[in-house]
């Protein structure tokens, strides 16, 4: 199994680092600047790495890894179909619009391809588990999910918080209604960078209201809630907290509106800290091996 890891910037280095720790071979590399990259990472051959989608051509590599900036990623997941590479690990967001987000699909599906993006709360044991309770009815049906976040963008902390509500109700999005955070906070990655932040109200196809606040007026770490009919969870992954409080199935018969009835805690023992760069490396084996 051979790999390309197309932009090894920040995020690259981690999916460089996952591959090793799989036993993935890296095939070679594309990157716009390959100088800086044969600076940063000597212990890459020279010629395994060039700013030329040709490259693929001659090392044929099994996995594409698409770490560069949103807007190029159409254009470079047509290089890795037209090379035949039949596994594609996109980062988020997957593109800057909905054209190209259908597109990236079509081409992919029409030539039998697998293509991944990277929102790695699905390949994390304790969203897998906590998953698993709600099916079983530890609050009773999801009503309710909130989501507050300090200065972080919509489309870097956004986009993987509306895919893992979708995961979590195995819904869809049926209607939204928000507005753009107008606070012009400057972008991590420099001044040509714009993913502002926003809020607003989702409605889901399941029926299941949706709240999201990531404006830029707050530095207070991410959580995540979900209300359910007896009871709710509270997420706080930054600080590995995960906490779930419900009604006693005994006590499901007293009506909803006697809103003092005991709620207790329940256990949910978490398996792996938040780390991104772990959680990077699962969601590639789930890609590559499964």
């Amino acid at each position: 199994m051979k790999a390309v890891i197309i932009g090894l910037g920040w995020q690259g280095k981690r999916h460089y680092e996952a591959l090793k720790e799989l036993g993935v071979d890296l095939a070679c590399v594309i990157d716009a600047k390959p100088d800086v990259v044969r600076e940063k990472f000597p212990e890459i051959p020279p010629e395994l790495i060039s700013n030329s989608s040709k490259i693929l051509e001659k090392y044929q590599p099994d996995v594409a890894i698409i770490s560069t900036n949103a807007s190029e990623r159409l254009k470079i997941v047509q290089y890795c179909v037209e090379a035949g590479i039949k596994k594609i690990f996109c980062e988020k967001p997957m593109a800057t619009n909905l054209n190209d987000a259908a597109e990236m699909i079509k081409i992919t599906k029409s030539n039998g391809c697998m293509l991944a993006v990277n929102h790695l709360r699905r390949s994390n044991s304790n969203h897998l588990k906590m998953k698993k309770m709600l099916k079983e009815g530890v609050i009773g049906q999801i009503r309710h999910i909130y989501f507050q976040s300090g200065s972080a963008g919509l489309g870097n902390v956004g986009s993987h918080t509306i895919d893992n509500i979708r995961f979590y109700t195995d819904s869809e999005i049926h209607w939204v209604s928000g507005i753009i955070d107008k606070t012009g906070t400057p972008n991590v990655r420099g001044p040509q960078f714009k993913d502002p932040g926003g809020c607003g109200v989702i409605l889901m196809k399941d029926k299941t209201r949706i709240f999201i606040d990531i404006f830029d007026d707050t530095v207070i770490p991410p959580v995540l809630e979900i209300v359910g009919a007896y009871g709710r969870v509270v997420i706080d992954e930054l600080n590995n907290e995960w906490k779930i409080y419900a009604r006693r199935n005994s006590d499901w018969d007293i009506p909803l509106t006697r809103l003092g009835t005991h709620v207790s805690k329940v256990d949910f023992i978490d398996t792996i800290p938040w780390d991104v760069s772990l959680l990077t490396k699962y969601a590639l084996k789930d890609l590559i091996y499964n």
